[in-house]
């Protein structure tokens, strides 16, 4: 009987196994054929001149590419500082915002879900296909366009009075300018944070509520219970989110520096070149993103 039960149990965790593999197949497929290849591809123009006469031709020139990209383009190295300057100071604002949007979601009250539908509809105004149909839209265009519309009208919100008051409490000037720019860029910021708030969401869900019982029963304060339960519990979804904010960061397609790569793939023609910019702006990302987990993981320390 042990016998057939370890056999019977066996065949189970085969079947499981393999159903696991057939839902991941299609993605897997996808990555190396669509995002690999291209991938080694690309690694491999890095190091080359690429000359066109019917036919693709690879003259090896080694590391000239990257020489080029960190001693010679002098526009190169101000664009990079500048998308590493702004997503320095986005991702601070993206994930406290979507943080504190998720708390707020996570409370019982009348029309929840409807908040939650508002925040994440500009994850897929945002997204696929729509927003090219929102750029060939005659009638959009011509409303947005219309004289009507200013920045002025559109950006009335006086922020002289909030900067003094804070500047009264003896906060430094540097930080008042930057929850200030934070302000006036609050429709960008909530146009990124949708995904953010779902995660932080789906992880407040996931604690449960008799460890705030337990902590209000010992007389500690909502702040308190915020810093010894919620944020050491939602640490997992923290790194999640800072990792999706800070690669959405540099990738969309305001980036400066992925306009650059654009233009001396399909503009220039220089393919080499423009290789060799995406690979180093490539390890750039990785490096920070190490940088920014390991000290999320010494801060997880203190909780253990």
């Amino acid at each position: 009987m042990r016998f057939v039960n370890r056999k019977s149990k066996s065949v189970l965790a085969t079947r499981r196994d393999n159903k696991g593999y057939l839902y991941v197949a299609p993605f897997a497929l996808g990555f190396i054929f669509l995002v690999l290849f291209p991938m080694i591809q690309s690694f491999i123009y890095s190091f080359n001149d690429l000359l066109f006469d019917g036919q693709v031709h690879l003259n090896f020139s080694g590391l000239a590419n990257y020489r080029r990209a960190l001693f010679e383009d002098v526009e190169y190295r101000q664009l990079l500082l500048s998308a590493v300057r702004d997503m320095a100071l986005s991702v601070p604002v993206i994930l406290v915002f979507s943080m504190i949007v998720a708390v707020f979601l996570n409370k019982n009250f009348p029309g929840r879900a409807v908040f939650q539908i508002i925040f994440f509809i500009p994850v897929i105004v945002s997204s696929g296909i729509i927003p090219e149909l929102f750029e060939n839209d005659l009638v959009r265009t011509a409303i947005v366009s219309a004289p009507t519309v200013s920045e002025e009208a559109v950006s009335s919100f006086d922020t002289s009075s909030m900067s003094a008051l804070l500047i009264s409490l003896n906060i430094p000037v540097a930080l008042v300018n930057y929850i200030m720019q934070a302000i006036g860029n609050i429709l960008e910021i909530v146009n990124s944070s949708g995904i953010q708030i779902l995660v932080f969401t789906m992880g407040l869900k996931s604690i449960s509520p008799s460890l705030y019982e337990a902590s209000s029963i010992e007389g500690a304060t909502a702040w308190e219970s915020f810093w010894k339960i919620t944020l050491p519990m939602i640490l997992p979804q923290f790194v999640v989110n800072l990792t999706y904010t800070v690669i959405d960061s540099f990738v969309n397609n305001n980036n400066e520096i992925m306009q650059s790569i654009n233009a001396y793939n399909y503009s220039r023609f220089d393919f080499g070149y423009a290789a060799s910019l995406a690979w180093m702006y490539f390890a750039i990302i990785l490096i920070i993103l190490g940088v920014f987990v390991g000290l999320v993981n010494l801060f997880s320390r203190h909780y253990k």
